[in-house]
């Protein structure tokens, strides 16, 4: 049995990449969150907060690495999400992506994923804040 968490289509408030300040429009950069738990903490015999995984400060933690910063690449932001993610010791697998819709001639979206397994997970958690 898997477990997942999905935080999908989240409009992040982040300005990323590198603008003039003459651009008109910002791009949209676009957040897809699944987290993979343990199956106890979604199959449950119970209608506690306390017996399922609570994905409310994932959120937080988000807004706050998101909320009006400037960010020069997805993928540095991408790793400071996979990074927080790592403290909820809940999470056993990550996976994330950042897209922005395209501008250019091409159309269509645009972005990076990191997916982390509970290798990549012990190894971010060894590493100091």
């Amino acid at each position: 049995m898997i477990a997942t968490i999905e935080l999908t289509d989240v409009q992040l408030s982040a300005c990323i990449g590198e603008h003039s300040a003459d651009e008109i429009l910002p791009e949209i950069h676009i957040l897809d969150l699944v987290l993979t738990v343990n199956p106890d903490l979604v199959c449950t015999e119970t209608d506690k907060m306390s017996d399922v995984f609570d994905y409310d400060p994932v959120l937080d933690q988000i807004y706050r690495l998101t909320k009006g910063n400037r960010y020069e690449t997805q993928e540095y932001l991408i790793s400071l999400i996979a990074r927080s993610c790592a403290h909820f010791r809940e999470v056993i697998k990550v996976d994330v992506s950042i897209k922005k819709m395209s501008k250019g001639a091409v159309k269509g979206k645009l972005g990076v994923r990191l997916v982390l397994d509970e290798g990549g997970l012990k190894r971010l958690r060894a590493v100091p804040n």
